[in-house]
C-alpha cells in the first residue's frame, strides 16, 4: 500500500501524549451489543431511531431519505410493501433504491425479505472554501488563464453544451441575461432540497460563463449518490460535451477509482465521449491515513508508540463530521460485504478515562461479511464545548487485521480543524479519483501558489492526481469572493468548452490531453500530485500555436532502433524518420505538408546533404539554407487510426545512400511514463515539445519531446567527413522543469536493402542497433519559445547555440 511511506505530521504538540484505551468490550467473553443493533441498518440511522423512540424524542412520523440495497431488482411485492409503510421509491437504479418514508418505519423496511441493507444516503458536498478576502482582490480567472485572448479571436464556446451538476442554483433566474445566458436548460434531481437549495451552483455557472460566453448550459441539481448517478444516466442523451462538477463525496469509498460515484463518472467519459471535470477537494488538512497498528494488543490503534488518541481542537457549537474508511470494499464497491470490523469513538474534553462506555459519540456498524455492510464508520455531531476532543479507532472484532485506514475530520461546511496527526497526501474527494475523471486543484489567484486546502494525490492505486490546477479567489455575483476547488473547476471546464468550440470534432480524450497541454508546469519533474500537469494557461492556444496531441515520438515496440518524430500544428505535419542507410549509418528523411481530415497525411520524402560538420556552425549554415541540398527520395503516407495507433507506408525510390523499397508498419506513441498514467496510451505534450532551430542556420535543428520528466531529443545534422545526413540522440530525466543535460549517442544499425521488410531488420530487444557515446548535449529552455543548447564534443562541434521554436 502506498501509505507505508507517508510521513506523519504532528500538527500541534509533540505527539508524546499517553492516551490509552482502558477496556475494550470486544475482548470480553460476552460482549454487550447495543439493544437496538440491527445488522441490516446503519449505526447512524439506528441512533436516529433510538432518538425518536426515546421519551425526549418525537412520535411524529417525519419522513427520511434512505438508501436501500436489495437482493435483485425491485419486485412489485416489495414496492407495495414499501408503499404500505408510507414510503415512496424516489429513485430506482438496479438493486439500489432511494426511498422516502417515515423514520419510525425504517426497522420494518429493513425486515422486508428482499432488503439487504438500509442506510442514510451519501451526499455530495460543495468544494467551496470560506475565507475573508481584501476588497482589492477583484481579478478574474478569465484574464489569468488567457481565455480573454481566445475570446478576441472569436473562440467563445459557441455550439458547445455543458452540464453543471451541483447541489442547487438559488437566484439563478435573477442573473439570466446578465451574469448568465438569457436562457438555460434546467433539470432537478435533488429531491430533498429542490433546485434552488443553495447559491453554490449559481456561482460555479457564472465562472464557466465568463470563461465561455457563448456556451449552452444544462443546470442539474443533485444531492445523494443515486440522484447524482441518475443525473449522469440522463445526461447521456442530452447532447452534452462536458460536465462540470464542483461537489465531492468525502471519504465514502475506496480511493482507487472503483467507488460507484467515481466509476459512473469515468463511464460517462469512456462510453459517451463526455469530459467529466471534477473538483479535487479542499481536504488537504482534513485527513490522517495509515495502517492499523495495535502495538500493545488492547484493540486500539496506536497513532504512535505512546498514544492511541488523535486530538482535535474544536469550539463549542462546531458542526463536525468524522468518517473512518478502510480498504475492505471487495471486488465491487457497489455491493460491499466488509468483514474487517473497526469502531470509532470520540471523547469530549476533560475525559480522563478512555473506555468505550465513556465516549460522548461513537459509530459501531456491523461488518460481518453481510451484503451491504460497508467499511465505514461515521459520526456527525455538534461539539458541546470548546477544547480537545480525542478520536480512537478500535477493533470491532478480534479477527480484524491490519488494514489501511483513512480518517476524515471536517466541519459541516468542509472546514478543517487543528488535528494532532495528519497526512496531506491522498486527500482527494470522490469522484476526482476516477480513472477517466479530469481532477482540478486550486491555485490562489492572489499569491499564484497552490491553495493550502487543495487536495493532493496520489490515489490508492498510485495514479497522479490532480490533473491540473486553476484559479480560485475570483469574484461572483452569487457568492462574492469564491475560493476552493469549486471555483477552480469551472475555469477548466470553461477552457475545455473553448477548445471544443475551436474544433467541434475533438473528442473527450482530445480535450483531456489538450487541457494538460494548456498548463504551465509548476514543479520539478513534470506532472505531480500537487499541481498535476501545472497551472491552466491557454496562452499556447492563442493564434493557433499549439501542437496536436498526435505530436511526439512514435515507434513500433517490436522494431527497436528506428522511429519517427511527428510535429503537428494547424493541421500541418512535419515528420522525420530516423533510420539507417545502405551500410548501416544513421540516416534521416523529412516530409512536411498539410493533413487531410485531421488524421491522414500523404507527402513527399526528402533526403538532405549538407556541409561536413565542425565549429563554428555559423560558418557552415545561413538563413537561406544555401549550403544544404535536398532531393525527393520517395513518399510517406500516415493514417492516424486513433490517438494511440498509426499505419505508416513508406515508398523509397532510392539514391546513392539508401536502396529503393516499399515498407509498411504499425506505430504507436513512445511513452516515457508509467502505463497507468493515461488510458488509452497517448502522448502527453509538454509546452517545450516540438521542432527547434536557429533561424540563421537553416538546414539543421532539433526535434524535442518531453513526457512527464523525461526528455528525448534528436539533432538532425550532417557528419563531419562527407556531410551526409546523420542524427544524434539524447534521452533521460530532466534536471529541472526547464533544464536537461545528458550523453549524446550516435547509433549504427542494419543496412536497409531492397526487398526486405522492416521486421527483418529490427527486433524488440534492439539487438541489431548499437549506440556509442559521442559527447554531451545540454538544453535550457529560457521561455516557451526560446532555448539554449550546449554541444559538447559532438561530431567535432563544441559550442553554445541559441534556439527558437520553429513555427509551421
Amino acid at each position: 500500500m502506498i501509505f507505508m511511506g507517508l510521513a506523519l505530521i504532528s500538527a500541534y504538540g509533540d505527539g508524546s501524549n499517553d492516551r490509552r484505551l482502558e477496556s475494550n468490550e470486544v475482548f470480553s467473553p460476552t460482549p454487550d451489543a447495543p439493544s437496538s443493533s440491527h445488522p441490516r441498518i446503519e449505526y447512524r440511522l439506528q441512533k436516529m431511531l433510538e432518538a425518536v423512540a426515546s421519551p425526549k424524542g418525537t412520535a411524529q412520523a417525519r419522513p427520511v431519505q434512505v438508501h436501500v440495497l436489495l437482493a435483485g431488482p425491485l419486485t412489485a411485492e416489495t414496492r407495495l410493501a414499501i408503499e404500505a409503510l408510507g414510503g415512496k421509491v424516489e429513485i430506482e437504479r438496479g438493486e439500489h433504491l432511494q426511498v422516502l418514508l417515515p423514520l419510525p418505519r425504517v426497522s420494518e423496511l429493513a425486515a422486508l425479505s428482499q432488503v439487504q441493507y438500509v442506510r442514510l444516503p451519501r451526499r455530495a458536498e460543495p468544494r467551496e472554501e470560506n475565507r475573508l478576502v481584501p476588497q482589492s482582490i477583484r481579478s478574474e480567472g478569465v484574464q489569468a488563464t488567457f481565455a480573454d485572448q481566445l475570446h478576441s479571436l472569436g473562440v467563445t464556446g459557441k455550439g458547445v453544451r455543458v452540464a453543471v451538476l451541483d447541489r442547487g442554483f438559488q437566484g439563478y433566474q435573477d442573473l439570466l441575461g446578465v451574469e448568465l445566458p438569457a436562457e438555460v436548460t434546467t433539470k432537478n434531481f435533488n429531491l430533498g432540497e429542490g433546485f434552488e437549495g443553495t447559491r453554490h451552483g449559481t456561482a460555479v455557472t457564472e465562472i464557466l460563463y465568463d470563461m465561455a460566453p457563448e456556451v449552452e448550459f444544462t443546470l442539474i441539481a443533485v444531492s445523494t449518490e443515486l440522484e447524482y448517478m441518475a443525473a449522469l444516466d440522463w445526461l447521456r442523451a442530452q447532447g452534452v460535451s462536458i460536465v462540470s462538477f464542483s461537489l465531492g463525496f468525502d471519504n465514502l469509498g475506496p480511493l482507487d477509482g472503483r467507488s460507484p460515484v467515481s466509476a459512473a463518472a469515468s463511464r460517462l467519459f469512456d462510453e459517451a465521449d463526455i469530459l467529466f471535470v471534477a473538483a479535487a477537494g479542499n481536504e488537504q488538512q482534513n485527513y490522517w491515513s495509515g495502517l492499523f497498528n495495535d502495538l500493545d494488543g488492547n484493540g486500539a490503534h496506536d497513532f504512535n508508540a505512546q498514544d492511541e488518541g488523535l486530538g482535535v481542537q474544536l469550539r463549542g457549537g462546531d458542526g463536525v463530521r468524522v468518517i473512518l474508511n478502510w480498504d475492505d470494499w471487495g471486488e465491487d464497491p457497489a455491493y460491499p460485504h466488509a468483514d474487517q470490523d473497526y469502531d470509532l469513538y470520540i471523547f469530549c474534553p476533560g475525559a480522563v478515562r478512555f473506555s468505550p462506555d465513556n465516549a460522548c459519540a461513537s459509530s459501531r456498524n456491523f461488518q460481518t461479511g453481510q451484503l451491504g455492510q460497508e467499511p465505514l464508520e461515521q459520526v456527525f455531531f455538534a461539539a458541546p464545548e470548546t477544547g480537545e476532543y480525542n478520536i480512537f479507532v478500535v477493533r470491532g472484532s478480534p479477527g480484524t487485521g491490519e488494514r489501511l485506514l483513512r480518517l476524515f475530520v471536517g466541519g459541516s461546511q468542509g472546514e478543517a480543524f487543528l488535528m494532532e496527526y495528519q497526512n496531506t497526501a491522498s486527500t482527494l474527494v470522490l469522484p476526482s479519483d476516477g480513472r477517466s475523471v479530469f481532477a482540478v486543484g486550486a491555485m490562489d489567484i492572489g499569491t499564484q501558489q497552490l491553495a493550502p486546502e487543495s487536495s493532493l494525490g496520489p490515489t490508492w492505486d498510485d495514479r497522479i492526481k490532480p490533473d491540473i490546477v486553476a484559479p480560485d479567489g475570483v469574484t461572483t455575483a452569487a457568492l462574492g469572493a469564491f475560493f476552493g476547488t469549486s471555483a477552480a473547476t469551472p475555469h477548466v471546464a470553461g477552457a475545455g468548452t473553448l477548445l471544443k468550440s475551436q474544433d467541434p470534432n475533438r473528442s473527450a480524450q482530445d480535450l483531456k490531453l489538450l487541457l494538460q497541454q494548456a498548463s504551465t508546469d509548476r514543479a520539478v519533474g513534470g506532472k505531480d500530485n500537487e499541481y498535476g500537469s501545472g497551472t491552466l494557461l491557454l496562452e499556447n492556444f492563442v493564434a493557433d500555436e499549439r501542437l496536436s496531441p498526435l505530436s511526439g515520438v512514435w515507434w513500433n515496440p517490436s522494431q527497436v532502433g528506428h522511429g519517427f518524430f511527428f510535429g503537428i500544428r494547424n493541421n500541418r505535419l512535419v515528420a522525420t524518420w530516423y533510420t539507417y542507410d545502405g551500410v548501416g549509418n544513421p540516416f534521416w528523411l523529412l516530409s512536411a505538408g498539410s493533413m487531410a481530415a485531421g488524421s491522414r497525411y500523404s507527402g513527399t520524402l526528402h533526403a538532405f546533404h549538407g556541409p561536413p560538420l565542425k565549429s563554428p556552425l555559423n560558418t557552415l549554415f545561413d538563413s537561406s539554407g544555401s549550403t544544404v541540398a535536398t532531393n525527393e527520395i520517395g513518399s510517406l503516407d500516415i493514417d492516424f487510426i486513433h490517438p494511440g495507433e498509426a499505419s505508416i507506408n513508406i515508398q523509397l525510390n532510392g539514391d546513392s545512400l539508401i536502396s529503393p523499397n516499399t515498407l509498411s508498419l504499425k506505430a504507436q506513441p513512445f511513452l516515457a511514463y508509467p502505463a497507468a498514467a493515461q488510458s488509452p496510451q497517448v502522448p502527453y505534450i509538454s509546452k517545450y515539445s516540438g521542432l527547434w532551430w536557429n533561424a540563421e542556420q537553416s538546414g539543421h535543428g532539433f526535434f524535442i519531446n518531453i513526457q512527464e520528466s523525461v526528455l528525448t531529443a534528436a539533432w538532425y545534422t550532417y557528419d563531419d567527413s562527407q556531410g551526409e545526413p546523420v542524427w544524434i540522440l539524447t534521452a533521460g530525466p530532466m534536471d529541472s522543469a526547464a533544464t536537461y543535460s545528458g550523453t549524446a549517442y550516435r547509433f549504427t544499425g542494419p543496412a536497409l536493402m531492397s526487398g526486405a521488410n522492416l521486421a527483418d531488420y529490427f527486433d524488440e530487444t534492439g539487438a541489431t542497433v548499437n549506440g556509442v557515446a559521442s559527447g554531451a548535449l545540454s538544453i535550457t529552455f529560457t521561455s516557451n519559445t526560446t532555448a539554449v543548447v550546449t554541444i559538447g564534443n559532438v561530431l567535432s562541434v563544441n559550442e553554445t547555440l541559441q534556439l527558437e521554436r520553429f513555427n509551421f
